[in-house]
């Protein structure tokens, strides 16, 4: 059955997309048309993220009071609702590093240079789909540990959790988690 963007988010389905979450909904949904249509796809990308320097709404990064570094994308890079939306649909569907590549690309040609909060949020999803490539099912990074989940249990080194010894820029920080995972 074929649904407008208002069925979609609408009251219709909001139901559905709280239950599962907006990026599961939206991973959900692709698969389904994909196998609709005879295609194959990569599968859904189940690892979660979570970093306690990161702000991923704007709500979050005006509460942390400047302790957090912004990760969305701001109403001043894509102003209309009705283009933010799909974005972050698109950001919620992305399954490999090239599709990534492909969409920085887009985005870069259609609203210009991406500002900080959207270089964070693409270096998150990033993050997120280096770990997922690894076979990690969760990424957490809270007070400069790096702590990774596989099968349900944590991955640890010698016993403890990965440091990150950057006390550099949150980006810097993120980027060294990123490293980090490509080693294990």
């Amino acid at each position: 059955e074929i649904r407008g963007a208002g069925n979609l988010l609408g009251t219709q389905q909001s139901g559905h997309i709280v239950a599962v979450g907006f990026e599961m909904y939206c991973q959900m949904l692709k698969s389904s048309v994909n196998q609709i249509q005879g295609r194959r796809g990569q599968g859904r990308v189940e690892t979660s993220v979570q970093v306690d320097f990161v702000a991923f709404s704007e709500a979050e990064f005006l509460e942390a009071a400047g302790k957090k570094a912004p990760a969305f994308i701001p109403g001043d890079y894509i102003p209309e609702p009705t283009q933010r939306i799909p974005a972050y649909r698109q950001m919620a569907e992305l399954t490999t590093l090239k599709e990534l590549e492909s969409l920085t690309k887009q985005w870069r040609d259609r609203f210009g240079r991406p500002p900080l909060p959207v270089q964070m949020l693409l270096q998150c999803a990033e993050v997120k789909l280096q770990a997922h490539l690894r076979g990690f099912s969760g990424v957490e990074i809270k007070d400069g540990k790096l702590m990774l989940t596989r099968k349900g249990g944590y991955v640890l080194i010698g016993g403890k959790f990965p440091r990150l010894q950057s006390n550099g820029t949150h980006a810097r920080r993120l980027t060294e988690a990123m490293n980090l995972i490509q080693e294990l």
